[in-house]
């Protein structure tokens, strides 16, 4: 297989991955062609990288009609929404990497003068990319108060917020591992574009973008 071959081979695996994590639409996808343009592996399959990329996304609304009301994802969504309340950060795809993830979790908490967090919880673009895959997802978090016991009891109030959510959660409980879901089916419902409002701005939109993609083109 030539190096073009792969270079294809794998730009249309990211774009899969990207499709069916639910956090990339239309636009997303002009945006990445855009971006492959700059790069010389890349910028000769963009025309078929696009086709593929729309392809991918006419399967995925056909299958997201055929997914119930509320999916894993919803359920996920819910729990992170109660964790909130309860004065924990919540973060879906948030970043690349966990480096990424709680760089990203301190500084929103620095900004949130309207608040007091106790802690976080995350996942970040791998842990989309495994659970697209059919592989747990696994949640990063950390507690303000430091110390050992205090991220262990932020962590065990997490594991039971996620288990009164319906899933099945593996935890050693060391405050130094993450937890992970190891029951969840990955389907999120993308934002399309021919959903969203006319009004919605450019800054809200770039601000739906994965943090894989974010991370990955320096947006």
């Amino acid at each position: 297989m030539s190096g073009s071959e792969d270079a294809l081979d794998y730009y249309r695996d990211q774009l899969r991955v990207l499709v069916w994590s639910g956090f990339f639409n239309e636009d997303d996808l002009e945006l990445y062609c855009g971006d492959l343009t700059y790069d010389k592996d890349s910028a000769t399959h963009v025309d078929v990288l696009r086709e593929y990329g729309n392809a991918l996304m006419a399967k995925k609304r056909v299958a997201e009609a055929g997914w119930p009301a509320r999916t894993d994802w919803d359920k996920l969504d819910e729990v992170f929404a109660a964790l909130e309340t309860c004065d924990i950060l919540s973060l879906h795809n948030v970043g690349y990497t966990t480096s990424d993830a709680h760089d990203d979790a301190w500084q929103t908490i620095r900004e949130a003068s309207d608040r007091e967090y106790r802690g976080f919880v995350y996942y970040h673009g791998q842990d989309v990319e495994r659970a697209v895959d059919a592989m747990p997802l696994f949640l990063g978090y950390d507690s303000i108060a430091e110390g050992e016991k205090a991220k262990r009891e932020l962590g065990e109030e997490i594991v039971a917020a996620v288990r009164e959510g319906g899933f099945a959660v593996d935890w050693s409980g060391d405050p130094e591992t993450r937890m992970s879901i190891v029951d969840l089916v990955w389907k999120k419902r993308a934002e399309w574009s021919d959903q969203g409002s006319e009004s919605e701005t450019t800054e809200a939109s770039d601000a739906k973008a994965s943090g894989f993609f974010r991370r990955l083109f320096g947006r």
